[in-house]
């Protein structure tokens, strides 16, 4: 996932009179690929349909310049057909990759700004709300194997 921003996005930032949507693409193991968008109004970028939802409630999205591991945590609530109780149960969702992006919803054509990208770890439901942890991608050099 590049980080260079398109002349058009740079710009519209820039002006300060943003119209800015961030879009969650998921993609289970099984690879079922699923989108969510916190704008008000549902968005279809790349091919892939992104529904309007408040079915992620993230925490703030920090990256550090070192090799730390980046975690953030997203919660929700099971208002979406594609994120079920019984599949959350299953653990279909544990280990899914997500990557987050920014786009102008306005002007798909500007292209969009990566946010993060990694993987989901175990997804806890609490009743109608669930919590999952987003793993950066160092997450995975910091695992003991063997």
């Amino acid at each position: 996932m590049s980080k260079t921003l398109s002349t058009e996005l740079a710009a519209h930032y820039a002006s300060g009179n943003t119209t800015l949507a961030r879009l969650w693409k998921l993609t289970r193991r099984d690879g079922t690929v699923y989108g969510f968008t916190d704008h008000d109004a549902a968005i279809t970028y790349s091919g892939v349909a992104y529904e309007a939802s408040s079915v992620f409630d993230a925490s703030a999205i920090s990256t550090s310049q070192n090799l730390n591991v980046d975690n953030m945590d997203a919660q929700g609530l099971l208002d979406s057909a594609g994120i079920t109780a019984a599949d959350l149960e299953a653990g279909l969702w544990d280990g899914a990759t997500v990557a987050i992006v920014e786009v102008n919803y306005r002007d798909l054509t500007m292209g969009h700004n990566p946010l993060r990208f990694g993987t989901l770890g175990e997804v806890q439901r609490d009743g109608q709300t669930f919590t999952a942890e987003l793993r950066g991608l160092m997450y995975a050099l910091q695992q003991n194997i063997g």
